[in-house]
Parts: C-alpha cells; sequence; structure tokens
C-alpha cells in the first residue's frame, strides 16, 4: 500500500508541491515537506504493512501536513534554545563586575545631571521620557509652546551628552506633534 502512495506522491509531485507551497507560503519548505513525507511513507512501509487507505491522495496530503507541524514545533524548541543561550549570554555579560560598576557610575552622573537641570526643563525632560507624554501635552502642562518644549529637551539632552562625554544623546520617546 504505502510503496503506491510513494508513487502517488512521484507523480502528483508538481501539484502537491504547489498546494502545500500555498499553505506553507514557501516553495523551498513544501519540497523539503514532501522528501521528509517520502521518508516517512518508507518508514511506515516497514510497519504498517497490512493497513489500507482509502482516499491516498488525502492521505498523503495529511501525512504532508503532519511532517510540516512536526517541523514547525522543532523549529519552535531550537528557537527557543536559541533564545535561552541569548539569555544567558546577556545574563553572563550583565553580571560582569566591570559592567556593574561602569553602570552605576553612569547612574550617578546621570542622577547629578538631572538634579543640575533648571526645575521647568527637568519636569518638561521628565515628562517626555519617563512618562512619555507628547510634546504637546507637555507644553499644556507647562503653559508653553511645543517649540520651547523641544529646546528645552534639546538643552536636557546636551546637558547629558556633556555630562557623560558623549557627542550625542540618541532621541527616544514621542515624537513632537506638528504645530498647526
Amino acid at each position: 500500500m504505502f510503496h503506491r502512495l510513494r508513487q502517488l506522491l512521484v507523480d502528483d509531485y508538481g501539484a502537491l508541491k504547489r498546494k502545500l507551497a500555498r499553505r506553507l507560503g514557501s516553495q523551498d519548505v513544501a519540497s523539503e515537506v514532501l522528501h521528509e513525507a517520502w521518508l516517512r511513507l518508507d518508514r511506515l512501509d516497514s510497519t504498517k504493512a497490512g493497513i489500507a487507505v482509502r482516499n491516498p491522495p488525502g492521505y498523503l496530503y495529511g501525512v504532508a501536513m503532519n511532517v510540516a507541524a512536526d517541523r514547525l514545533r522543532q523549529d519552535r524548541r531550537w528557537l527557543d534554545k536559541i533564545e535561552i543561550e541569548a539569555i544567558c549570554r546577556r545574563a553572563a555579560d550583565d553580571l560582569n563586575p566591570a559592567r556593574i560598576v561602569e553602570a552605576r557610575s553612569e547612574l550617578m552622573a546621570l542622577t547629578r545631571a538631572l538634579e543640575a537641570l533648571p526645575p521647568l526643563r527637568r519636569a518638561i525632560f521628565i515628562a517626555s521620557r519617563i512618562e512619555e507624554l507628547p510634546h504637546r501635552a507637555i507644553a499644556e502642562r507647562h503653559a508653553i509652546s511645543v517649540r520651547a518644549v523641544d529646546r528645552e529637551l534639546k538643552a536636557a539632552l546636551a546637558h547629558f551628552g556633556a555630562i557623560l562625554d558623549k557627542k550625542a544623546m540618541p532621541r527616544r520617546g514621542p515624537r513632537p506633534q506638528d504645530v498647526p
């Protein structure tokens, strides 16, 4: 019986590959699934010689879809292993005593730099970067223009950059909204 299924796979290979490619989203994956299905049919031939299949094309498609599902589960396991390894590497880097000392030093420098800002500039920086408020809301809160919020943030970032000996601080947080 499985010999006939393998022959059906050979005879209908093109049509089955197109059908699987539409379902799986890739010609290459469909091809690999069909090759694995061939091997699986070969293994089944030796273990279940007396089975009768009523719908050979449907059975063949089912075997191929089972192979695809098994591949997906296996790929997820590998992805999980890769993610775990990356987390372990990151954790090892984070636990590096030199990095801990450097991070604490930078945090203390940032805290001093934040405290050194004028009160309005500090409030605007905190509202933008910590509270993640849009510039328009910050401007309304402090009764100033959006342009003034932009200037104060730019000055705060320049201040932090100078304190940390960096040429430019990366811009993070909400973008200013267009002023009508």
